[in-house]
């Protein structure tokens, strides 16, 4: 019996040091993920602002803006 239980411990100490490697390496997946997410997020944004926001300003008739905000204020409710 004594030596069954020992292989257990062995096995789950096996076991538990695989699944914490895992563990870490899931993180790390994350991690480079978020950062990712982020450039491609803040590049995104950035491109906004430098081009569609002055051409959407430049362009488009007051009114139509007015409307537009108007309208995209009821999708948010």
């Amino acid at each position: 019996m004594a030596k069954r239980h020992e292989s257990l411990i062995s096995l789950s100490g096996s076991l538990v040091d695989t699944l914490l490697q895992q563990h870490r390496h899931i993180e790390g997946l994350i991690d480079g993920m978020l950062t990712e997410l982020g450039v491609a997020l803040n590049k995104h944004i950035r491109l906004e602002e430098r081009e569609l926001f002055p051409m959407f300003e430049r362009d488009v008739p007051e009114d139509v803006a007015v409307r537009i905000g108007e309208d995209l204020s009821r999708m948010e409710e």
